[in-house]
């Protein structure tokens, strides 16, 4: 897999920056990035591709966040160091044994923060 040019397309928490957002790649595929790491010069983001029923379901609180990002619909998984200066995520693949346990939400944790929702796998 090569990498990716991702550019956001809405952000859905931020807190001192962009946390958890929707990007989109030149094709129009969507992706779920969120901030994992943060040093001086960047903020590192874990992105997965995401279905748009995969979306509509996180979005109303139906898929948790664990889950949209351990068990991505589409089987797309990247990392990227901060954003370019164009404002773009470029991002490299990573495969998922090489994700970080740390990279992970606990599971129950929803766009809402409701926990009690009933998990829905795909």
């Amino acid at each position: 897999m090569k990498s990716l040019d991702l550019f956001p397309v809405e952000t859905l928490i931020w807190y001192d920056g962009p946390q958890l957002l929707i990007a989109q790649d030149h094709q129009g595929g969507k992706y779920l990035c969120v901030s994992v790491d943060e040093c001086p010069k960047y903020v590192k983001y874990f992105c997965v591709g995401i279905s748009e029923q995969a979306l509509a379901l996180f979005q109303k609180d139906e898929l948790d966040m664990h889950d949209a990002f351990k068990n991505p619909h589409l089987e797309r998984r990247f990392y990227a160091e901060g954003f370019d200066e164009d404002g773009h995520l470029d991002c490299k693949p990573i495969k998922q044994e090489d994700i970080p346990d740390d990279w992970y939400v606990e599971p129950g944790v929803y766009l809402t923060t409701d926990a009690t929702k009933e998990v829905k796998h795909l």
